[in-house]
């Protein structure tokens, strides 16, 4: 059941909306008891506009339903970076025959000068993605804030420190398009939408459109769901942020699956998943400290090697 997920009011963080200690205290314990039990939260009042989060939806299935020939030339180029166009079979989450994933993803690394937008057959592509870019950013750095009050860190700005610039190519940040589209040939056996993984910063927005099929694998090993819900989007910890807090916080493993649903129309979401600079050294945050910590950059892209296809 999509209640197992802990609703989280987070009025009190954004835009300032309150100077209530007290209340500043409750949100950040109730994200950290939804982090620590399942690793995702729901958040409502989060600050972005339902029509912005409209608005890039609409942007996003402009570009998925143009031709493939012309979705290629957008395609992500061998590297580092992955910004571009990630077609079906471009990058594999399954593992042990888990399924075959039926997705296409569209990633954006940065807004500033890199990369290419579809902009020529998406009028308006790169202004949409670049205002709910800067939207977003600021989101994660309240979110980020917001876990270090509930953690007590004595810095409440640390984790923002090490995640900032965000929107450049000094770090793995990066907002992701996905479309699963409807299954037109219902007798092809073993296909899912994702396989089950983890994701691999410190946090992930997600955005969902009103089709389910994301479930999180709970600490017992059951699966619970994680249904759209309205005017709320749902927040995860990453690898780098479980490491941090020695798995105080859980990056907990999910996947997406078809259900009848998602079978006859195509499902659509938005996610956000949020890394620290490459540079950032990633270790525990109390005692013992690591002796050899590595940076945020080899942490991840080791795991980047094994996932991506192109």
């Amino acid at each position: 059941m999509s209640s197992a997920i802990k609703i989280v009011d987070f009025s009190a963080f954004v835009s300032g909306r309150s100077e209530n200690a007290d209340e500043i205290r409750r949100t950040a314990d109730q994200l950290l008891e939804g982090f620590a039990t399942h690793g995702f939260v729901y958040i409502r009042n989060h600050g972005i506009d339902r029509t912005q989060i409209d608005t890039m939806f609409s942007a996003s299935d402009s570009f998925f339903d143009l031709p493939i020939s012309i979705k290629n030339k957008y395609k992500v180029k061998p590297g580092a970076d992955k910004h571009g166009y990630i077609p079906f079979d471009g990058e594999i989450l399954a593992r042990n025959n888990e399924g075959k994933e039926h997705r296409e993803c569209f990633n954006v690394t940065t807004t500033i000068g890199n990369g290419a937008f579809p902009e020529p057959e998406c009028p308006g592509f790169t202004a949409t993605i670049a205002a709910f870019y800067k939207q977003c950013s600021l989101l994660a750095l309240t979110t980020l804030r917001a876990i270090a009050v509930a953690l007590k860190l004595e810095d409440k700005d640390y984790f923002s420190k090490i995640h900032l610039p965000m929107d450049t190519l000094q770090n793995f940040t990066t907002l992701r398009l996905l479309n699963y589209p409807k299954i037109t040939n219902m007798n092809e056996e073993g296909l899912i939408r994702c396989g089950e993984h983890s994701d691999y910063g410190t946090v992930t927005l997600l955005f969902q459109d009103e089709t389910g099929g994301l479930e999180v694998k709970t600490r017992n090993g059951d699966y619970v769901q994680v249904q759209p819900m309205s005017n709320t989007i749902v927040v995860n910890v990453g690898n780098t942020l479980e490491y941090m807090t020695a798995g105080k916080l859980i990056a907990a493993r999910h996947r997406v699956l078809l259900n009848d649903d998602s079978k006859v129309k195509r499902r659509r979401s938005i996610a956000f998943f949020v890394h620290p600079v490459h540079d950032t050294m990633v270790q525990r945050l109390q005692e013992p400290k690591d002796k050899h910590p590595i940076s945020s950059y080899d942490f991840v892209k080791k795991i980047f090697d094994e996932t991506y296809r192109i």
